[in-house]
């Protein structure tokens, strides 16, 4: 992720960001017959704690996911259809994402990071087969969970 240095100091935090991710769409027998791809953009409201080099922090954002869907897996023995004869169409759809961090700075400009985080989203999905349409709200809520480092070229 690119992002800018938490601060030194607690208080109200505005944070931005851009995430891509894709998940498996799954006919009711649970076999997999297509993935959707997400790209989304969103802002929000948080606040953010220091004690000495730990840095946390709990958002809550809201955005806008742009959703694709393409065919992918067993299609036969997930819709009884040849894969050929199936398209799947993923809705755009606004989402919420509360979410929680921890970041402890190794140097000044060096950190190891912790985050974690549930998005909420509800895209329309149309599945068209030979037998007919099938058209619904998905419910497409996931938690994402991320370990990583961060490097702050330009904090001082």
């Amino acid at each position: 992720s690119i992002g800018l240095s938490p601060g030194r100091t607690n208080g109200v935090k505005y944070p931005i960001g851009f995430t891509m991710f894709s998940e498996n769409l799954r006919s009711p027998n649970g076999e997999q017959f297509a993935v959707m791809d997400t790209k989304a953009i969103m802002a929000g409201i948080g606040y953010g704690w220091h004690f000495g080099r730990l840095s946390t922090g709990a958002a809550l954002q809201t955005g806008y996911a742009f959703n694709n869907g393409r065919i992918e897996g067993d299609v036969l023995r997930a819709l009884e259809s040849p894969a050929e004869a199936v398209s799947v169409h993923v809705g755009n759809s606004p989402f919420l994402r509360p979410g929680v961090k921890a970041e402890y700075f190794i140097t000044p400009k060096f950190t190891f990071r912790v985050s974690a985080d549930y998005m909420l989203m509800r895209p329309n999905v149309t599945v068209t087969t030979p037998a007919g349409q099938i058209a619904d709200r998905w419910d497409m809520s996931n938690v994402h969970a991320n370990i990583g480092v961060g490097f702050y070229p330009f904090r001082r």
